[in-house]
């Protein structure tokens, strides 16, 4: 076994202690999180929650051919919210993406590595095409999408301050959007977030999605992606 896997195969416990120091000391974000660990002698599998939404990321990281390589960037996310607040439901989306890639920009800056390799279903390359302008051109083979994210210390303050200007214009919008969104307004005036998305009647749900459709924050729809991308050029 080479000094690099004995490095990535030995250190999963002391890198999950890592990253949830680092999570816990997130700031000025719109929701919170919490990280989950599993690890085994070929893979490490770390799964970053959203606390008020329940949505989650799911990142398998290997060692393969003596370089850090991302399986799995597996989103998941439940469709009441986007029912209730599609503004809600589309900022938490584009929220845990981001901290996502900082969990592997973390990880590439543990391990000293330059840059991670991402070799991804289809489905789950798709969650980060609004942000490919921090990734090489995929390239394609067997039905899979390859990509290299570039993690030098350079990289990650490049991906720093477009990502925070992008979640500053995100912030702005959900406050203009309160006085139309009942369950935004709730939930950005109430220090106390984690009930704030109880299960509500359907006609409840019915009647914020008309009042809501207007007021989305673009991410999920193919189109609205082209708006994302022009915040972090």
């Amino acid at each position: 076994m080479n000094n690099f896997t004995n490095n990535f195969f030995m250190n999963g416990p002391n890198l999950f202690c890592a990253l949830e120091e680092s999570v816990s000391s997130w700031e000025e974000l719109t929701f919170s999180y919490h990280l989950e660990h599993n690890y085994s002698f070929h893979e490490n599998i770390l799964t970053l929650s959203q606390k008020e939404t329940g949505f989650s990321v799911c990142l398998s990281l290997e060692n393969d051919n003596e370089s850090l390589t991302l399986k799995t960037f597996s989103l998941e996310t439940g469709e009441l919210l986007g029912m209730r607040s599609l503004s809600l439901y589309d900022a938490a989306m584009v929220e845990i993406v981001l901290q996502g890639l900082e969990l592997l920009f973390f990880i590439a800056d543990y391990f000293d590595e330059e840059a991670i390799r991402l070799i991804l279903e289809k489905k789950d390359a798709e969650n980060l095409s609004p942000f490919d302008s921090f990734f090489t051109s995929p390239l394609y083979q067997d039905g899979r999408v390859l990509l290299m994210l570039p993690a030098s210390p350079e990289d990650y303050d490049r991906f720093v301050e477009k990502t925070e200007n992008l979640k500053t214009i995100i912030r702005k919008e959900l406050w203009k959007r309160q006085k139309d969104d009942l369950l935004l307004k709730h939930y950005l005036q109430n220090e106390t977030k984690n009930d704030l998305f109880p299960l509500k009647a359907k006609s409840q749900e019915k009647k914020l999605v008309s009042s809501n459709r207007e007021n989305v924050i673009p991410f999920p729809i193919r189109e609205r992606k082209a708006t994302i991308k022009k915040a972090i050029q």
